[in-house]
């Protein structure tokens, strides 16, 4: 870090996951660094993802029930999600709510359409 630059290690608030559908690493990395970082976290996975994106963070789940010292928190703050496109809810996601941050993940169709919508959002994420 050179003069004038800096690392900003704080949460954004939440944190809005979309994921691609070719591998699940595209949802899973960027949804621990966003647990990590102390985000609440929406993870909406392509369909044909999901169910291998929740048997992964079953996991973190059965550290809750081990007692493993923060997992509570964390796992208190994932939601994982699997919204259609043109779903009421995911629009009202990207055009209106407090989101502090989008992590996008997929093909340019889909950048386009749900860009278009988060421009629309007044918090701006």
């Amino acid at each position: 870090i050179i003069d004038g630059e800096f690392v900003w290690n704080r949460p954004l608030g939440v944190s809005l996951i979309i994921s691609s559908g070719n591998t699940v690493t595209p949802a899973i990395l960027p949804a621990v660094v966003s647990l990590a970082s102390g985000n609440a976290t929406i993870l909406r996975p392509s369909f044909s993802d999901y169910q291998a994106i929740v048997e992964i963070f079953k996991t973190l789940f059965d550290l809750v029930d081990s007692s493993v010292e923060g997992a509570r928190e964390m796992a208190s703050a994932l939601l994982v999600a699997y919204l259609k496109h043109e779903s009421k809810v995911f629009e009202h996601l990207l055009s209106s709510a407090p989101l502090g941050i989008i992590n996008y993940w997929s093909g340019e169709l889909g950048r386009g359409v749900n860009a278009s919508r988060v421009l629309k959002n007044p918090f701006h994420p």
